[in-house]
């Protein structure tokens, strides 16, 4: 395990470091993203005034759970996205090289990948959530900020089960994206209260593709909320825990996928 820590901890210090020699290119970066994201979050405020609440989430709430599902995106980001490419790794037959190396495949795929793209994205959520909790009138108890970060924590796990399920088709097919694209299409739709779509979205929502353990559920334990769809009352307790099942079940996935391999020959 020290040796993950560290080899994690020079993966980002190296790609922190070379940011002095692409400085403008890492800054435009990122204010490319916070700009994109303000669109989104403008977008997102925009309906929420025009319709006054969501089934009974105010403007400020639904604004939280767009902060917490880009937070929890953010976090999972630094250290799976980038494990998307992993397809082209396949094809070059670059993966034949992961699997050599003194570690398991997916741990030294965690550690030796960060993308540090999503420092804009995590430093945006941060300041819309302090925002949010500036204006809503919600008592937090160190109880609740602890059940918060754990829930923002869990849902990172919920976004990097869902880059290594995208990734485990290039095992089989070598190439393809097509459930990546369709797992990710159905995102943006985190950023609302799921109660808000058909019952069919909503189950797909919260069993197929479990967004709803992001925010939806979990943000009801803090902010005293009783909108649990199709399921009980303890469901935004359990989200945290749901959310760290789907991350174990993905693993086992992806090492079922692993064992599939078959090197290109490359």
């Amino acid at each position: 395990m020290k040796r993950y820590i560290r080899l994690t901890w020079l993966t980002i210090a190296y790609s922190f470091k070379s940011i002095a020699s692409y400085r403008t290119a890492f800054v435009m970066n990122a204010l490319a993203q916070i700009v994109s994201y303000l669109v989104d979050f403008g977008l997102t405020w925009i309906m929420v005034n025009a319709f006054g609440a969501m089934n009974g989430w105010t403007r400020y709430e639904v604004i939280l759970l767009y902060a917490m599902s880009l937070a929890s995106y953010a976090l999972a980001g630094f250290f799976f996205f980038n494990i998307r490419s992993m397809s082209r790794d396949i094809r070059s037959g670059q993966f034949d090289d992961v699997l050599v190396k003194p570690m398991g495949a997916l741990a030294y795929l965690i550690c030796t990948r960060f993308n540090r793209g999503y420092v804009a994205h995590l430093a945006l959520a941060i300041g819309l959530m302090v925002f949010c909790f500036g204006q809503m009138d919600v008592t937090l108890t160190a109880g609740k900020w602890l059940f918060f970060c754990l829930a923002v924590l869990c849902g990172a796990l919920v976004y990097a089960g869902m880059f290594l399920i995208a990734t485990i088709p290039a095992f089989f097919v070598v190439e393809s994206r097509a459930l990546g694209n369709l797992i990710f299409y159905f995102r943006q739709m985190s950023y609302y209260p799921l109660s808000i779509f058909p019952t069919i979205l909503q189950v797909a929502l919260t069993v197929v593709i479990p967004y709803g353990m992001i925010n939806f559920f979990p943000a009801q334990a803090v902010l005293n909320k009783a909108d649990y769809l199709f399921l009980g009352p303890r469901i935004p307790v359990l989200a945290p825990l749901i959310a760290l099942a789907f991350f174990i079940l993905s693993v086992l996935l992806f090492q079922i996928g692993i064992r599939h391999y078959k090197s290109s020959g490359s």
